[in-house]
């Protein structure tokens, strides 16, 4: 017998040692919730003694905010007919009133399939709670800053699904924020913008950083938008997904369209420039040689313009200049080029000429433009032009050439007098 108690004593000593080494707080309570045994993990994390939690004492360590809740889902628990384990999470008040955030997982002890208490494991789970929040408040500082940055941003995984988008993506392509998680980049970009991406998104997943433009069709017009796609790389090699970054530069590229058109444009007269006028000479003498369609350049500039500037300053002279260009303008069609290329020296270029006849008839009709007197000075005064014609030959490829010999007929013109044109007929081949 004795032998018996004292092996009994042995397990019971082995059971509680087993029971205060493992890391959970022990409780047992009865059917009705009175507490007779904690183990010291327990007596650790509440701050109490055995004696102080016994009975309900143990309810007073449960955080006042949520002892109610506790007590409510406890209940409800017991209730039920099958009792699988409580499980929940609940504030403790450990020693000195510390705060401790706390697992419980509940199970009736069973005898003859019949509960006579219960047995509730308590997990400390303090430290891992401040890292939840801690990462929840850094996602939702992460959240603040790229929802208000004026990009769109996105983390999407490997298999080209939206993990993370900003608001912005929700203005951006009227996708509620909630609903783009998940999506496949396909869906959000839509067929066109994917299309475009698509290449470079395949780039980004193999590893190699891309930045490129695309443009998207929206309400509003025309949108230009500038992409950065990093991927992201795991320390042993492996691409997981990727980081876009896009900006909208719609307004970037309306100021460069309309400074790439100011360099191109005279300021004085609002034709094209020196510049634009090279450009198309070479693109329409290209154009002539490779279908065979005729074009002709014509050289012009105005008879006495420095008597005008000196007898009556630059202003009259810039008015001349002016109402020049606009005479010219009205004497050829649309498709053609009148350009100024610096103080009164002007040239037109003719494409699509039917005959090689055309190209003089144009010139004599700018002369006869030009006998409508102009105002200057507060007095009309009749402003003349020479012209220098030449029709591009059959074989001939250079511009500089070419407007080389519309020079030549132009001088030709002045010798004759002026206020009339010349055309350069040297080597002109019949089409």
């Amino acid at each position: 017998m004795l032998h018996r108690k004292a092996g009994l004593r042995t397990r019971q000593a082995q059971l509680q040692a087993v029971n205060d080494a493992i890391p959970l707080g022990l409780v047992y309570t009865t059917l009705r919730g009175d507490c007779s045994y904690v183990n010291r993990t327990m007596e650790h994390m509440s701050g109490r003694s055995l004696a102080s939690l016994r009975g309900k004492g143990w309810r007073h360590c449960v955080h006042p905010q949520d002892r109610l809740r506790l007590h409510a889902e406890l209940v409800s628990w017991q209730s039920q007919d099958e009792q699988a384990p409580y499980t929940g999470i609940c504030r403790l008040r450990g020693g000195k009133n510390a705060l401790v955030w706390a697992r419980l997982k509940v199970v009736p002890v069973l005898v003859d399939g019949k509960p006579v208490g219960y047995v509730g494991s308590v997990e400390d789970i303090t430290e891992r709670r401040a890292n939840e929040l801690a990462l929840i408040k850094s996602e939702q500082r992460l959240r603040l800053i790229t929802d208000n940055i004026p990009a769109l941003v996105a983390y999407v995984t490997a298999d080209e699904r939206v993990a993370f988008a900003n608001r912005r993506y929700e203005e951006a392509y009227g996708i509620l924020q909630e609903e783009l998680a998940g999506m496949p980049a396909s869906e959000v970009l839509g067929p066109e913008v994917y299309a475009q991406s698509r290449p470079y998104i395949h780039q980004a997943l193999a590893g190699t950083p891309v930045l490129f433009e695309r443009t998207v069709n929206c309400e509003d017009g025309l949108r230009h938008e500038r992409v950065s796609y990093i991927p992201d790389i795991e320390p042993q090699g492996a691409v997981t997904g990727y980081f876009g970054l896009v900006e909208d530069i719609t307004s970037l590229k309306r100021v460069e369209t309309q400074l790439r058109k100011l360099v191109r444009i005279d300021a004085l007269t609002g034709i094209a420039n020196r510049i634009q006028f090279e450009e198309r000479l070479v693109d329409a003498v290209r154009y002539s040689r490779r279908y065979g369609t005729r074009m002709a350049l014509l050289f012009l500039d105005i008879d006495h313009f420095k008597e005008i500037n000196d007898t009556c300053g630059h202003q009259a002279g810039d008015n001349v200049l002016r109402e020049f260009a606009q005479r010219l303008l009205g004497c050829v069609r649309d498709t053609d080029t009148v350009a100024r290329l610096a103080g009164d020296e002007f040239v037109i270029i003719l494409e699509g000429l039917g005959a090689a006849e055309e190209a003089p008839a144009v010139a004599a009709k700018i002369i006869g433009a030009m006998q409508t007197p102009f105002d200057v000075c507060g007095r009309q005064r009749t402003v003349t032009t020479s012209i220098g014609v030449a029709v591009r030959r059959q074989d001939e490829d250079d511009a500089q050439g070419l407007l080389g010999r519309a020079d030549v007929a132009l001088y030709r013109a002045k010798s004759a007098g002026r206020n009339t044109f010349e055309t350069n007929t040297d080597s002109i081949d019949v089409f």
